[in-house]
């Protein structure tokens, strides 16, 4: 469930989960990587902003207006709703957040290693880390036949 989870509404989304969750084997995995990660636009964002700002970058305050087709995410998750959502459909999940962006686009070796840093080390990767992946299984109970 590559890019999938944040074009779905809430309702669609746990439908989907359900369902993934009644056809996947006993020893299946579903897969999820999703972005943005709620945290990052919310908090990490506007430092980015405020740092890019003082170096004579205007950017907008929100973030969804740097991208076209911004109403098509509908559903953007953090560590904690991801995981809930799929624990709310039976099944049991690892989620992380991991970066995937190269930062390539920024000329400025020093402030790309910070970028690079911020977006991996703990705790701030929290807010400046902006990919959530996840790892489920089916959640086995005491009483199921799977």
């Amino acid at each position: 469930m590559l890019d999938v989870v944040e074009h779905l509404y809430p309702a669609e989304l746990h439908q989907a989960l359900i369902e993934v969750r009644r056809v996947l084997r006993a020893q299946g995995r579903l897969i999820v990587h999703t972005m943005p990660n709620t945290w990052y636009y919310r908090f990490g964002y506007p430092l980015f902003r405020l740092v890019q700002q003082l170096r004579g970058q205007a950017l907008p305050p929100d973030p969804r207006d740097r991208w076209g087709y911004k109403q098509v995410h509908v559903n953007e998750q953090n560590l904690l709703l991801l995981r809930r959502e799929l624990q709310a459909a039976g099944l049991k999940a690892t989620v992380w957040l991991d970066p995937i962006q190269s930062y390539d686009e920024e000329p400025n070796r020093f402030v790309r290693s910070i970028m690079c840093a911020l977006a991996t080390l703990y705790p701030f990767r929290f807010v400046f880390c902006n990919d959530l992946f996840a790892i489920a299984t089916k959640q086995q109970t005491s009483w199921s036949t799977e």
